[in-house]
């Protein structure tokens, strides 16, 4: 009897476990399509401010973030790196100062995205974004 309890108990732990890694890369790859939406939105926004080397449309595009709650830092790069303009909530690190690899990372609760904003083939600048997503 004992043996058959000591059995059941480790095969429930195990597919327990097995449950909650995926349930969490599942959550985990939400994450990054969601963040990956929002910044081909805002990159599509901010093509006619880096064609037009315009400081203020970039800046009021990129503040628009701040309706996102898990959006923590955006930044806009041009095309040899240097920022362009950036966006960070009070508290938090500023972003990079030069153009991160374009790529997902997802580490602990903290997404980043770089992905390059382009027209026409023509790639305009980079986009970066930060963002906090709650585990529970």
């Amino acid at each position: 009897m004992r043996v058959v309890l000591l059995t059941t108990a480790l095969a429930l732990a195990v597919s327990g476990i097995a449950m909650l890694l995926h349930e969490l890369y599942v959550y985990r790859t939400a994450w990054t399509a969601d963040i990956s939406t929002e910044a081909a939105i805002v990159a599509l926004s901010t093509v006619p401010a880096l064609t037009f080397d315009d400081h203020a449309a970039a800046e009021r595009n990129l503040n628009a973030l701040e309706t996102r709650r898990r959006v923590m830092v955006a930044a806009l790069y041009l095309p040899n790196g240097t920022l362009f303009a950036s966006f960070a909530r009070p508290g938090e690190a500023p972003p990079p100062l030069q153009a991160p690899r374009d790529g997902v990372s997802a580490r602990g609760e903290n997404v980043e995205l770089a992905q390059p904003v382009e027209r026409d083939g023509e790639r305009l600048g980079t986009i970066y974004l930060r963002a906090r997503f709650d585990v529970l």
